[in-house]
């Protein structure tokens, strides 16, 4: 037999369809998310994990700006270098942050906002706190002393 991992036979699907019934791939490691910004960007300590079962991977990261080099630069920030990329397709590539701290951030803080788009390592931030289009975080709320704890799971490729 070819095929190496755990077998799950004779799965129902429900009212769907079964794609694959074998868990045949499982990996966690880990990671460096960092911000983009045009230019300046901050000085950061980040660290991150990662789990990933199948297709499916859960990211934790957490990004501390310790010092600027002058004013960040830039329309709008995101966290960049994920682990994998997302899947291509509309109704599995795109994944919401989950944030579980976030402080110290120029403008805005209650209301930032992520998500990671379609076939893509990266994420967009944004601060819009209405039900209107979203805004993308400028660069330039990031300031020394800022924390950002986040989690997301999505699906890859």
């Amino acid at each position: 037999n070819s095929y190496y991992g755990i077998a799950f036979p004779n799965q129902s699907a429900g009212s769907g369809t079964v794609a694959s019934s074998t868990l045949d791939a499982y990996e966690e490691g880990t990671w460096t998310p960092s911000f983009s910004t045009t230019s300046n960007a901050p000085n950061i300590t980040s660290s991150g994990i990662y789990v990933k079962i199948g297709r499916m991977v859960t990211v934790n990261g957490n990004i501390t700006i310790n010092s600027l080099n002058g004013t960040p630069q830039g329309a709008g920030t995101g966290i960049l270098g994920f682990p994998f990329a997302t899947n291509s397709s509309a109704d599995g590539g795109i994944a919401a942050i989950n944030f579980g701290l976030i402080r110290l951030f120029a403008n805005d803080n209650p209301n930032i906002r992520g998500y990671l788009g379609a076939n893509a390592t990266y994420s967009t931030l944004s601060t819009q706190a209405t039900n209107q289009n979203h805004i993308k975080m400028p660069a330039s709320n990031l300031i020394a002393g800022a924390i950002m704890y986040f989690t997301v799971t999505y699906q890859t490729a």
